[in-house]
Parts: structure tokens; sequence; C-alpha cells
């Protein structure tokens, strides 16, 4: 027995058996020949077995554990025989045998073989293809692609009427592409996909270390940022570069600033792209101290006289009426403080659930996931809800005349409708992120200090309780 990385399943045994006695056959391996010999007056044969095991008393008929001979294109088992003497030439030629077992029957019952005589020698090596079509199945054959051992038999007249043969032969496997690779297991790459004979797939990686993938230099990548810096080029380097840069945002309905947000631009109002319009004064004037007099002109509320007109001299209104009119005092009441602080607050809070949402939706269609954009959708229009309520029950300015009736209402109503879209918002970015886990095979080990999604809706929840509990409101 002789163990050799060079060799089919790195071992291989031969037994020689005499048809004369007293007779001594020689079989010898070195310098990539086996060569076997008879002497003068004996014949015989010999065994050569490649079964990956040590044990030389048996066949481990499975050994190989399943090597695929057709790996390479492989169509034949190939022989080759430097030189080959026959001891009495026209008697009996002695005859090459090739068995191969199938992987699947450790019992040996299952095989296919071929057996040809060695045709004349004539002085150059003698190469012999035994196709795989052509091997004589017994018990179901063998399946070139899950070979369990092979065998090769030299036999010689049984008769021993033909001694003194001798063979040497440089070369035992297949006909593929990729004769030089010896399979030790079959885990053992014979060709890679990339066409390379015991190659590692490394000659035709994209940049994605896929072999033959078609993430190539030139074509498009994903740079993992948000928005309108997502879109990136592959460079020769297989560098993901962004092809364009974050800038201020505008209404455009796309993320300009690349933060995961869409047109989060606020006018004076502070209307999500409004105009200024919606607590513009009669001159235009975002948050502006002029009002309409009784006739609709535009000033301030100090320039209407007795008679409600901007400008006059308080005449206009004493032949109609014996009791002059008084004039209007209004003071417009702004946010305070207290109010700004607590909408930024929630503002900010909604806006980290809602960036959490797209964050995860878009991992999970990277992942190959669908169903993300109708939660990025409603994750959205919560979000949006959110702003509308502050914007108009809470960060709005309030304009108070002495002819308006002003109180201090409650602002429970709007907590509520704040919380009911905190929890829709919040629903939706657990879905994203449930989703993310499941399309990515994400293995969650937890950890004490990281956020769950839960945290993030509570601490919305807390900000919105921190909400004034009253609000001035007026009507005319």
């Amino acid at each position: 027995m002789v163990q050799d990385g060079s060799l089919i399943g790195g071992k291989r045994k031969a037994i020689l058996r005499s048809n004369a006695p007293l007779s001594f056959l020689n079989l010898n391996f070195g310098g990539g020949v086996m060569a076997y010999s008879e002497p003068a007056s004996g014949t015989g044969s010999a065994t050569i077995v490649w079964d990956g095991d040590t044990n030389v008393s048996l066949i481990k008929y499975n050994g190989l554990g399943g090597i695929d001979f057709t790996k390479d294109g492989a169509t034949s088992m190939r022989i080759i025989i430097l030189s080959y003497n026959i001891g009495n030439p026209g008697v009996y030629p002695t005859v090459i045998k090739v068995t191969v077992y199938d992987s699947s029957d450790p019992s040996g019952g299952k095989y296919s073989y071929y057996q040809q005589p060695i045709p004349p020698y004539t002085g150059n090596p003698i190469t012999l293809d035994l196709p795989f079509s052509n091997f004589i199945p017994v018990g179901g054959g063998t399946d070139f692609t899950s070979v369990g051992s092979v065998v090769l038999d030299i036999l010689d007249d049984p008769n021993g009427s033909n001694t003194a043969d001798d063979l040497d032969l440089s070369f035992l496997g297949t006909d593929g592409n990729c004769p030089q690779i010896i399979p030790q297991d079959p885990n053992s790459v014979i060709v890679d996909q990339c066409g390379v004979c015991g190659g590692d797939n490394s000659s035709c990686l994209d940049c994605l270390g896929v072999p033959n993938g078609g993430a190539l230099p030139g074509t498009f990548c994903s740079t993992g940022k948000l928005g309108i810096c997502q879109s990136g080029t592959y460079d020769t380097s297989c560098n993901c570069i962004q092809d364009t840069q974050p800038v201020p945002e505008v209404c455009d309905g796309v993320d300009n600033d690349c933060d995961g947000e869409v047109d989060e631009v606020f006018d004076q109002c502070g209307v999500q792209c409004g105009d200024n319009s919606t607590c513009a004064d009669c001159n235009g004037v975002p948050n502006g101290n002029h009002i309409k007099d009784s006739q609709g002109a535009c000033c301030l509320p100090s320039e209407i006289d007795e008679c409600g007109i901007c400008g006059g001299n308080g005449s206009s209104c004493i032949e109609s009426s014996p009791t002059p009119s008084p004039t209007p005092q209004c003071i417009l009441h702004k946010p305070t403080k207290k109010d700004l602080k607590a909408a930024k607050r929630i503002r900010k809070r909604a806006k980290k659930i809602n960036v959490r949402t797209k964050l995860f939706a878009h991992r999970g269609i990277k992942c190959g996931g669908d169903g993300y954009p109708e939660l990025v959708k409603k994750s959205r229009k919560q979000y949006q809800k959110i702003l509308t309520l502050l914007n108009k029950n809470i960060t709005n300015s309030v304009l108070a005349c002495d002819t308006s009736v002003c109180t201090n209402s409650s602002t429970s109503k709007t907590a509520k409708k704040l919380r009911r879209a905190a929890s829709k918002l919040h629903r939706a970015s657990r879905q994203s992120k449930l989703n993310f886990i499941r399309d990515c095979n994400i293995v969650s080990h937890g950890s004490e200090n990281r956020k769950t999604s839960i945290d993030y809706r509570d601490d919305l929840f807390r900000s919105i309780e921190h909400l004034p509990k009253e609000k001035i409101k007026c009507t005319s």
C-alpha cells in the first residue's frame, strides 16, 4: 500500500498473483511509471486498487466517497502504456481490465467494467481510451458522476503459455480537460466555476465575489446610503463610488440630503412644503401683525380709528351712529417656547421611527423581500399626519381681538390623535424590521443596550405627554 497526494483518494494498493511455483512477479512504481514484469518462466496477474483506504486485505468499494469523473468534460477512462513486451507473441496478449464501482453500494455489487487486450507495441506509446458508455454494467452499473473506487487488473495467459511479459504504464485517468488534477475526495475542485483546472473561482469573481456574476466595473451598485446617495457605480477596483452627492432638501418628492426623509422643508408657518400662506397676515407677511378693517383695508391694529377704519379720524361713523365704534384691539398669540420645544421633540422622534421603516425596507429589498413599499407608504402617511396635527394645533399662531371669543382649550383631543398616529407609525416600522429579519435570515442575539421598536414608540408617547395641556383658541 502506498500513500501519495498525487493518487486518486491519496492511496494505492497492489496485489500480485503468480501462476507458477517459485515464479516471482515484479511491480515497481517510480518516476511516474508503473512497471510490471514477469520472469522468463512464469506468468501471473496484478491488481491495483484506488479506494482511499489503507486496508490491503479488502476493497472499500465506496471509499472515494462519490467523485465525479465527468466534472471536467471527461467521457472515457484513459490508459497510456509507454512500452509493452510480450514474451510469446501471437499466443495470448496481456489484457487490461478497468472496473469502476458506484459509491452508492458499499458491498461492491454495483459496478461497470471494460476489458481490452493490449494492441501490439510498435515503439511508440499506446493510448487506450475506454468510453464510459462502453463499460459493461453489472448490478445496475456505475454512475460515473459518483465513483466509489477504481480497480485495474493486468491479466496474462491463464494457461501459462505466454511468459515473460513486461509492461510500463504511465497514466491511468480520464480524458477530461484537467487530467493533471487528482481529486482526493468528492469535494476536491477538478474544474472551478471559471473553467480553471484546480482553480478557486477567483479568476472570474465579480465585485460581489460571485463567480461569473454581473456586478462588474462600470455597473450599478448600491452604496448603502439613503436617497439620491444610494446609487453608485463600481470602479476598476470594485469600489462602489457614489454617483450623486447630497444637496439641500427641496420639495420635489426626492430625498435630496440623503437623510432618509423626503421633502422635510417647512415654511415659516411650520407647514411642510408650504408657501407661508397659512399664517400670513393681510399683507402676506408670515406671522405678521396687520389685520383688515371693516372696509377690507389692511393696517396695524393701532392704525384703526373708532369707526373701524384704517387711518380714519373717527368721523366716518358719527352721522350713522351716535356712539362711535370702539377701536378693535388685536393681539397675535405666537406659539410659546414650550409649545415649539414639545413639537420639535415629537417631530424628531416620529422622524426616527419613519427612518427606521425605510432603512429596514431598503435592506430587506436587497435580500429579495417584497411588501416593503406598502409599509413605507403607511409609515410616511402617519408621519405626515403627526406633522399636520402639530402645525395646525400646537405651533400655529392665533390672532385674538377684543371682538373675538378666546378660551384656553384643552389639547387632549390633539394628543389622542397624535398617540393614534404614533401607534400606527410604530406598527409599520416594527413590521418592516420583522420582514427584514425574515428575508435576510438575520439571527438576533439581543442586546441590553440596543433600543427596540417598542422603546422608540414609548419615547414618542412620552414626548406627546409633555405637550402643553391647554392652547388658546379664538373665534370672531
